[in-house]
């Protein structure tokens, strides 16, 4: 690309290799200067810093690095600061969803009181090769029938026994909520212990609430069912026996 501007501005091509090559000095003084030609900043470590402000509220929505990185870059563009490298970017943003992720656990800790903390702890214990109490409440549904749904509304009410605070799943974005719920349905009881106590206590938190919603749901869809089993057998049955009296 240079080759053709020297030779219109009738330069030699070895120029541009002297010059950059030339006093680290002079250099920084230019582009000081093609910066304040062009109205724009550089990016500096302040800059930075207000990069990381600015991210904060959409790293306690989102986890996503490419949304963070956009919208970095556009906070960039409209304060007219030059773009840094890309794994400048990367580290800006990483820093931003680390405080995210801060502020949602000190987010679902803060209304939990030290009875909550203890029997969210007693969920991951486990004794004589028996899975923990965390593992029975998320199992599946299985077979439909009246066993089973009795078992998925004793896992509901363990659920209300523990007594989380009202709303507690609305103090939080809920695309982290159902996201932390994720993340927390795939680890073993043993993986959760190992976490910080404010991780562990909002992952647990985040996994009992979207539990709840899940038993809630299908106890109702099951009962439906069941219900509509009944009746379509009931049915059958009178229907059988008027044949019966007709023949």
């Amino acid at each position: 690309m240079l080759k053709p501007i020297a030779n219109r501005l009738k330069l030699a091509d070895g120029l541009w290799s002297s010059y950059i090559n030339g006093r680290e000095t002079t250099l920084r003084e230019h582009l000081t200067e093609l910066y304040r030609y062009l109205g724009v900043k550089a990016f500096t470590n302040k800059i930075q810093q207000c990069c990381i402000t600015h991210l904060l509220p959409m790293a306690t929505r989102t986890d996503k690095g490419i949304l963070q990185a956009e919208e970095m870059l556009a906070y960039l563009r409209q304060n007219k600061v030059m773009f840094p490298a890309i794994d400048v970017v990367e580290r800006t943003c990483a820093e931003a969803m680390a405080g995210g992720d801060k502020i949602v656990f000190q987010t679902l800790n803060a209304p939990l009181t030290s009875a909550h903390r203890e029997a969210l702890d007693r969920l991951l214990e486990s004794s004589d090769n028996q899975p923990s109490r965390l593992t029975w409440l998320l199992q599946p549904l299985g077979k439909i029938n009246g066993k089973n749904v009795l078992q998925h509304i004793d896992r509901l009410n363990s659920i209300e026994s523990l007594a989380l605070p009202e709303g507690i799943d609305r103090t939080i974005h809920q695309n982290r909520l159902l996201k932390l719920a994720r993340e927390g349905r795939k680890m073993s009881s043993r993986d959760l212990t190992r976490f910080s106590a404010a991780r562990r206590h909002a992952i647990l938190v985040c996994v009992l609430e979207d539990a709840r919603a899940t038993l809630t749901d299908e106890i109702i869809e099951l009962h439906e069912r069941i219900l509509n089993s009944l009746f379509n057998k009931a049915k059958k049955h009178r229907l059988n026996v008027f044949n019966k009296h007709e023949s």
